[in-house]
C-alpha cells in the first residue's frame, strides 16, 4: 500500500509540473496557443462563420481578436489578429453599423477612390452589395441592407446597416461573400433589422475576367449603353468590366479603350454627392464659372455628371475618361454615354428622370 501511494505521489507530482509548464509557456507566448484556438472555435464570438474561417485565414497563426462595440449594437467592429514579431497585424476584419452618420462614412470610405485604381465585381444573385479589391492588398465585400424596424435617426430617411468584411490574407473570394451573408444575417437578427434573412450564396462569384466581356454579352446593365458607344470600336470590339446591379448602393461599366478606359458609374444615397465631389477634377475655364454652377450636372470632353432621386434619396451618375485614352471620342459621345447610362441605371430602381448636363 505504501508503495502505491509513493507511486500516486510521484505521478501527481509529475502532472503538476508538466501542468505547471504548460502554463509558463502559455504566459511566454502571451497567451496565444488558448486565444488563437478560442477564435477559431467562434471567430468574432459567432459574427463570422467558423466554417469559412479556415478558408479566409488559411494557416497564419491566431494571436486574439479584438471587438470593439458602439452604444448598443450600432457599431460594432472585430479585427482578427496574426503575430508578426514584435507586434500583431489585422488579418480579418469584419464592421457592422446602423447609424446614418456611420453608413454614409463607411460608403465613402469604401467608393472614395476611383474606379480605375480598383477592381469591383458585382455579387451574384442579387445580393445587395458589391466587392472589392486591390490587387495584392486587400479583398473586402460590402452588403447593404435595410432597416425599416429600427426608428428613424431623420427624417423620412430609413435606417440601413453597412456590413463590410476584409481579408488581408486570403484569395479566396467565394469563403469571403459567404462570410459576409453570414456577417450580415447575424447582425441584423441581433439589431432587429426586421429584414427577412439574405440567402446564402449557391453559386461562385464571377469575377470581370482580364481583358473584360464584349460588351453586347454583358451579365447586367452594361449593354445599355451599346447603342451610345462610337460606331469604329477598337481592335477586337467594344468590351466592358461591371458591377452593375439593380441593387445596392453601386453600378459601374469600365469601357476599355487603348491607353486607359471610360468610367461610367452609379452613387445611390445620401452620400453620393460627398464621393462626387472628392472625385471630380476641373479645368480653368470650369473653375471661373460661379460655384453653384459647378454644382449642376455638367460634361466635357473628359468627365461629367447627372443627378436624380430614388426614393427621396440623391442619386449620382458620373462619367470620367483617361487623359491617357489614344481613342478620339467627342463630348456628344462622352454626354451620350452619360445620359444612356444615367436613364436606363433610374429605371431599373425607380428613379425619377435624370438631371442630365
Amino acid at each position: 500500500m505504501r508503495e502505491l501511494l509513493s507511486w500516486a505521489r510521484e505521478r501527481w507530482i509529475a502532472l503538476g509540473v508538466l501542468v505547471m509548464l504548460l502554463a509558463a509557456l502559455q504566459v511566454a507566448a502571451g497567451g496565444q496557443l488558448g486565444a488563437g484556438l478560442a477564435v477559431r472555435q467562434s471567430p468574432c464570438s459567432g459574427l463570422l462563420p467558423r466554417e469559412e474561417f479556415g478558408a479566409l485565414i488559411g494557416d497564419a497563426e491566431v494571436s486574439g481578436q479584438r471587438i470593439r462595440n458602439g452604444d448598443g449594437l450600432d457599431r460594432v467592429q472585430c479585427s482578427i489578429m496574426t503575430p508578426d514579431g514584435r507586434r500583431d497585424l489585422v488579418a480579418l476584419r469584419v464592421r457592422a453599423v446602423t447609424t446614418a452618420d456611420d453608413v454614409d462614412h463607411g460608403l465613402r470610405e469604401l467608393l472614395r477612390q476611383s474606379a480605375m485604381r480598383e477592381w469591383r465585381d458585382p455579387l451574384p444573385e442579387g445580393l445587395p452589395g458589391m466587392l472589392i479589391e486591390q490587387r495584392g492588398r486587400e479583398l473586402r465585400v460590402a452588403l447593404l441592407l435595410p432597416c425599416s424596424d429600427l426608428p428613424r435617426e431623420v427624417a423620412d430617411r430609413e435606417r440601413q446597416l453597412l456590413v463590410t468584411v476584409d481579408t488581408y490574407v486570403s484569395e479566396d473570394a467565394n469563403a469571403l461573400l459567404r462570410s459576409a451573408v453570414h456577417a450580415a444575417n447575424s447582425s441584423s437578427a441581433s439589431i432587429g433589422c426586421g429584414t427577412p434573412p439574405l440567402p446564402p450564396p449557391t453559386g461562385n462569384l464571377e469575377r470581370n475576367p482580364e481583358e473584360g466581356t464584349p460588351i453586347a454579352a454583358a451579365r447586367t446593365a452594361c449593354e445599355a449603353v451599346v447603342p451610345a458607344l462610337p460606331e469604329d470600336a477598337p481592335e477586337g470590339g467594344w468590351r466592358t468590366y461591371e458591377a452593375a446591379t439593380d441593387s445596392g448602393p453601386y453600378s459601374l461599366c469600365e469601357i476599355p479603350l487603348p491607353g486607359g478606359s471610360i468610367w461610367l458609374e452609379g452613387l445611390f444615397g445620401p452620400w453620393s454627392e460627398s464621393v462626387r465631389a472628392a472625385r471630380s477634377w476641373f479645368s480653368s475655364e470650369e473653375e471661373q464659372r460661379p460655384l453653384s454652377e459647378q454644382w449642376q450636372p455638367w460634361a466635357n470632353t473628359a468627365q461629367g455628371f447627372a443627378v436624380s432621386e430614388c426614393q427621396g434619396e440623391p442619386a449620382v451618375f458620373m462619367v470620367a475618361k483617361d487623359y491617357s485614352v489614344d481613342y478620339d471620342i467627342t463630348d456628344e459621345e462622352i454626354r451620350a454615354l452619360l445620359a444612356t447610362f444615367a436613364t436606363d441605371q433610374a429605371a431599373r430602381r425607380g428613379c425619377g428622370t435624370p438631371e442630365l448636363p
